[in-house]
């Protein structure tokens, strides 16, 4: 009686599925490479809250202010203007209003600012009133994307905090010369 098993089918079956397996585990890591590379350049890496463990512990003291902010029930509207001044500064401009949409002209209005991709290097500013119900403060903003503001105002014993997300574009380009500006017309 012949037990053996023939030659050519003993050699081949194990390879292939070798080639299988190495071919598994090199797809994985082209996928988990991407991924990570996702994750940490772009919008991945715009999910990044600095002083995150303090801001958990914290979190019952936040919540108590956002419901004492949102019972004022006042309006801010924050634009960061889109050009650079000579300093690398940008102007932000904030128009507060009360609940009944007056403008609130006798705040104290402090801003601080972080890109989403670089949260550890906050920026802070007090705003000053321009008009009624509206403030200006200058930021070392010169990096464009996506950016959080906090604005805190406060009025007598009333204090009034919001985080917004700004997205901030690269400026149009400046015409060069005075016949630039003509350019395409006509």
């Amino acid at each position: 009686m012949n037990t053996r098993i023939p030659h050519e089918h003993s050699g081949r079956f194990p390879r292939r599925w070798a080639w299988i397996a190495a071919a598994f585990l090199g797809g994985h890591v082209v996928l988990m490479t991407t991924a990570v590379t996702l994750a940490v350049r772009g919008h991945g890496a715009a999910g990044i809250t600095p002083d995150y463990y303090e801001d958990a512990l914290r979190w019952d003291e936040q919540r108590a202010r956002q419901r004492e902010s949102d019972a004022l029930g006042w309006r801010v509207d924050v634009t960061p203007d889109i050009w650079l001044d000579a300093e690398g500064q940008r102007t932000v401009r904030i128009n507060a209003a009360d609940a009944n949409a007056r403008p609130i002209a006798d705040a104290a209005i402090e801003l601080t600012a972080f890109h989403r991709l670089a949260p550890k290097a906050k920026r802070e500013a007090v705003a000053q009133r321009v008009a009624p119900g509206v403030f200006e403060a200058r930021l070392p903003m010169q990096r464009t994307g996506e950016w959080r503001i906090t604005v805190t105002m406060r009025r007598g014993d009333d204090t009034f905090a919001r985080t917004l997300d700004q997205i901030i574009a690269a400026p149009p380009s400046k015409p060069t010369t005075p016949t630039d500006v003509g350019a395409g017309a006509g």
